[in-house]
């Protein structure tokens, strides 16, 4: 089955796509948000030329893994994709996340920080369901 990851952002979001039988996540792409209706829009083209299955997004969660103060737009914006998509659409802790980016960015000398983001949410959730 064939996965995207998603790491929202207010400004960019990015994307990761992955295949449950290797399960291993690659970064694939950033979108400039320009409001849900357009997110969804380049969504549903990425998950029909990638052959995407099932939705994972990154929600922020305290250490205490409470939902983070930007919780309330990441559940809307799931919301939304549940709604506006015929996709399964889950949610994975990506509280660790902005630290794992900064050392393989450091490591790799990647540019991408979203979708590097995107493809540690969806490698986390690939590794939770071993």
């Amino acid at each position: 089955m064939n996965y995207l990851g998603i790491d929202y952002g207010e400004k960019r979001v990015g994307l990761a796509t992955g295949n449950d039988e290797i399960k291993l996540a690659s970064p694939f792409l950033i979108l400039e948000n320009k409001g849900r209706d357009f997110l969804v829009e380049e969504i549903k083209k990425i998950c029909l030329e990638e052959n995407i299955q099932k939705i994972v997004v990154g929600m922020p969660l305290t250490m205490k893994s409470e939902e983070g103060p930007e919780a309330k737009e990441i559940f809307r914006f799931v919301d939304f994709l549940k709604n506006n998509l015929t996709l399964p659409v889950e949610t994975e802790d990506e509280r660790f996340t902005s630290a794992m980016v900064d050392k393989l960015m450091a490591e790799s000398g990647v540019k991408d920080r979203d979708a590097v983001a995107a493809m540690i949410i969806l490698q986390s959730f690939f590794d939770r369901k071993k």
